[in-house]
């Protein structure tokens, strides 16, 4: 009877062992990069932080790629920024691009837009000292630029009640990203011209000058956290 039950207790026992060994796989169902913005000059660098989800997850390893959507100037370098195996960015050249990190079950992936110099301020606000013909109305006043494409973006201009698209040009030589535009403003009774002209500096430094109609608008600020 005992020979009976040491030979039940090692197919028993044989059968634990080999369930034990088909486990279900954890895999990653999320990943998030921190940050998902990322601004640098020339040379510089920064870490990017992967955090996948759930946290027993088996294998939390993470493939890194970087892709250029646009440079100010194509001999500069070979790409706008490149990525190191362990998710650090470094920037080579004046531009815009997109750091990704993808799992390696190719389940889950998450990007991080990635600005280097003279990139960073078309997606930035800047808030300063607003004259209106040659009067200081205020001295908090925030212009807002956004990027709509790749030459395109859009100031938001709170005092003339309307935001409008701006061409984007670069002057190399004195180190300037300039802006200009037209548009207008409709009103009830009239239609009212808008001219936008304007430069920012990779050190965070704005001046524009807006005409619209008879008044003409100049602004002087600094890039400021975008809040609008």
């Amino acid at each position: 009877m005992n020979r009976y039950l040491k030979f039940f207790t090692l197919i028993i026992i044989g059968v634990s062992f080999a369930f034990s060994g088909c486990e279900k796989k954890v895999n990653v169902s999320k990943l998030t990069l921190i940050p998902d913005k990322c601004v640098l000059k020339v040379e510089e660098t920064i870490q990017l932080t992967a955090i996948v989800s759930p946290d027993n997850a088996d294998d939390k390893s993470i493939r890194w790629n970087i892709t250029t959507l646009w440079m100010t100037d194509t001999a500069a370098a070979p790409a706008v920024a490149s990525i190191s195996d362990n998710g650090k960015v470094k920037g080579l050249a004046e531009g815009w691009a997109i750091a990704t990190g993808i799992t390696n079950n190719m389940f889950c992936e998450a990007s991080t837009e990635v600005f280097v110099g003279y990139a960073a301020a078309v997606d930035a606000a800047y808030s300063g000292t607003l004259q209106k013909n040659k009067d200081v109305i205020s001295t908090a006043a925030q212009i807002a630029i956004r990027r709509t494409s790749e030459y395109e973006a859009q100031f938001f201009l709170h005092f003339v009640e309307k935001g409008f698209f701006c061409d984007v040009s670069v002057d190399y030589i004195s180190g300037k990203l300039e802006f200009s535009g037209e548009t207008t403003l409709e009103s009830e009774d009239s239609t009212i011209p808008v001219k936008v002209s304007g430069s920012v500096t990779l050190d965070g430094l704005g001046g524009f000058t807006i005409i619209a109609g008879d008044d003409t608008y100049e602004f002087a600020g600094l890039k400021v956290p975008r809040t609008v």
